[in-house]
């Protein structure tokens, strides 16, 4: 039984994911963030513009981005990556295509607004037909592995790798590395106390 924090105010945006990094918190929609500072109790007026380049300084075009704390303090954004796409970043145009998932570090001092995207890919799905999808990543720790979770529209992938900005390996305890039919859009979480994931999903 979920209840709304108290004097939240919404604002437009998809697929949102949290973050907490000392007493501030940071709520990332595609290419936004909205800052909550809990020491002053203030919002930010109006979510922040947040860019991510490539090694080389090129902009790069995201979506889905989902928030990470990494082992030295600074956010991570995992995300689709939509460069160069026209239309829908989840699906193809035409089909076959290949979806990528990459991540990026934040830029010091950018206080969760700029980021600097790692070399290689941290995940690839190849799309044969339509209406097949790939997107709306999510990232979390299990205390040795991190895990990334892929929505396929009405099915969750799970993959896992040992180095945050590693290539993340499927499971074979899962036919096609399928997690779950029973929802996508997913959000998963380790609870250290039962030593159990927990994994939400949209459902039908």
């Amino acid at each position: 039984s979920w209840t709304l924090i108290p004097n939240f105010l919404s604002y437009s945006g998809s697929v949102p994911d949290v973050v907490i990094r000392g007493n501030k918190l940071y709520i990332y929609t595609p290419g936004k963030v909205k800052r909550f500072d809990k020491s002053t109790n203030v919002w930010d007026t109006n979510p922040v513009n947040v860019s991510i380049v490539d090694l080389a300084g090129n902009q790069v075009s995201y979506v889905d981005p989902s928030a990470i704390i990494d082992s030295v303090g600074n956010i991570v954004l995992f995300f689709l990556n939509s460069t160069g796409i026209i239309g829908d970043p989840a699906g193809c145009n035409p089909y076959p295509c290949t979806k990528i998932f990459s991540s990026a570090i934040e830029v010091n001092g950018s206080d969760g607004t700029q980021f600097v995207m790692q070399g290689g890919n941290r995940a690839s799905i190849t799309l044969n037909n339509s209406p097949q999808t790939a997107s709306d990543p999510d990232i979390y720790f299990d205390g040795q592995d991190y895990i990334l979770y892929i929505s396929q529209g009405q099915s969750t992938l799970a993959y896992w790798s040992q180095a945050m900005h590693g290539i993340y390996q499927t499971f074979i305890i899962f036919p096609s590395n399928v997690l779950t039919n029973a929802g996508g859009i997913p959000c998963g979480y380790y609870d250290n106390v039962s030593a159990k994931h927990w994994t939400y999903v949209h459902a039908n």
